[in-house]
C-alpha cells in the first residue's frame, strides 16, 4: 500500500535503538516527548504495563516523524511496571503474589484517567491546539475511556487492545480505531466494529499477530523468560520476521488514520 504516511515512516531499528526524544516533568509525570515541541498537534501515547521499552519509544518516534508532530508518552505508573519473572513457568509463591498485587494496581482505571487529562491541560489545550491518542494493550483501555463526551481528542486508538469491552466503544464519542490482535475475543471485536465504524473509526484484526507468547532465551547457561507482545508494544520482535513487518505495518496504519485528524 502507498500512501503519504508510508513515504515518510522512517526504517526500524532492530537492535540498540537510541530514542530520539527527551524526557521531562509534565503534570508531576515523567514524560517522553518527541518530535517537534512547537507544534500545536500533540499526540498522548499510553505505554503498556511493560513501561518505557525500547520498541514503545520507537513507536513514538516513528508517528512523530511521520505526522510532524509532537508525541507525549506520561508515566502513569510511576516507575511501577510488570516483571519479566512474574510470568516464567517457574514464578513462585512471591511471584504470583507480586504480580497479583501489580494487576490490582493497573486496574483502578478510574485512577489514571484524570493523571491522562492533567498532563494534556498542563501541555496545552487551549484554542488551536489539537490532540489525539493511542494506547498499547493496558494503554489502550485508559486511550477508550478518555476518548467519551468531554475529550480533548479528535481521534483515538487501541493497539492489541488488553480488557476489551464493547461498553467502552459505546461510550466512546470520536473518530476510533482498534487494531486487534488475533488473540482478541472476536466478538467483542466485532462488536467494536459495528459500534465504531458508525463514527468514522476502523477495525482491524492481524490474523497473524498473538497478543503475548513466552519465549525462551539461554544466556551463560541461565534462563530467561521473556513476555513477547511480538507485534507493536514492549515486547515486540525484531528478530521474527513476520513481527517486524507486522510492527511496520501497524504503526503505518495508525500514521494513516490518525493523520486525517491531526
Amino acid at each position: 500500500m502507498t500512501c503519504s504516511a508510508c513515504l515518510t515512516i522512517p526504517p526500524v531499528v532492530k537492535t540498540d535503538y537510541t530514542p530520539k526524544g527527551t524526557y521531562e516533568n509534565i503534570a508531576g509525570l515523567k514524560t517522553y516527548s518527541t518530535g517537534s515541541s512547537n507544534s500545536t498537534k500533540t499526540l498522548l501515547a499510553v505505554y503498556d504495563i511493560f513501561g518505557f521499552a525500547p520498541q514503545t519509544l520507537q513507536g513514538a518516534d516513528i508517528l512523530a516523524t511521520a505526522l510532524n508532530i509532537r508525541v507525549l508518552i506520561p508515566d502513569l505508573l510511576n516507575g511501577r511496571y510488570a516483571q519479566g519473572e512474574w510470568y516464567a513457568p517457574s514464578a513462585g509463591e512471591a511471584e504470583k503474589k507480586a504480580q497479583g498485587e501489580f494487576m490490582g494496581f493497573v486496574m483502578g482505571w478510574d485512577a489514571f484517567v484524570p493523571k491522562m487529562k492533567e498532563v494534556m491541560e498542563a501541555a496545552g489545550t487551549g484554542e488551536g491546539k489539537v490532540w489525539a491518542g493511542y494506547g498499547l494493550c493496558w494503554g489502550g483501555k485508559l486511550i477508550a475511556q478518555t476518548s467519551t463526551t468531554s475529550t480533548h481528542f479528535k481521534a483515538s486508538a487501541q493497539i492489541h487492545p488488553g480488557f476489551l469491552a464493547s461498553t467502552d466503544a459505546e461510550a466512546v464519542t470520536i473518530p476510533h480505531m482498534v487494531l486487534a490482535s488475533k488473540d482478541e475475543d472476536p466478538v467483542v471485536v466485532g462488536e467494536y466494529k459495528s459500534i465504531v465504524e458508525k463514527r468514522g473509526g476502523k477495525v482491524e484484526t492481524f490474523a497473524v499477530m498473538p497478543h503475548g507468547r513466552v519465549t525462551l532465551s539461554f544466556f551463560e547457561s541461565e534462563m530467561e523468560v521473556l513476555i513477547r507482545y511480538r507485534w507493536m508494544g514492549a515486547r515486540a520482535n525484531f528478530d521474527d520476521e513476520e513481527g517486524l513487518k507486522e510492527y511496520e505495518r501497524g504503526y503505518t496504519a495508525l500514521a494513516e488514520f490518525l493523520k486525517g485528524y491531526l
